[in-house]
């Protein structure tokens, strides 16, 4: 756990860590529930890292995509207020 959380949060950054931590137990979580239908695979350590540092990725999409969202109607609405106040 500790190691693959320093070695994403380097990735990511420290501003990233609350990411990284959620990310990881996310992952492990995901290794109990598939390594016990599937098996353990060949290189699991591997498979912990993709599985976390992939999740990470969606995520930050996903806010980065929402935080777009989020500014352009908030400019939307800023320039309707002006324009009303004209």
């Amino acid at each position: 756990y500790g190691r693959l959380v320093a070695v994403l949060t380097k990735q990511f950054g420290v501003s990233s860590l609350d990411l990284v931590e959620d990310v990881v137990q996310a992952a492990l979580i995901e290794a109990m529930q598939s390594w016990g239908k599937r098996g353990i695979p060949d290189n699991p350590s591997a498979w912990l890292f993709r599985v976390a540092r992939n999740r990470a990725i969606d995520t930050m999409r996903r806010d980065g995509l929402l935080q777009r969202y989020q500014s352009t109607v908030a400019t939307s609405e800023v320039i309707s207020t002006e324009s009303q106040l004209d």
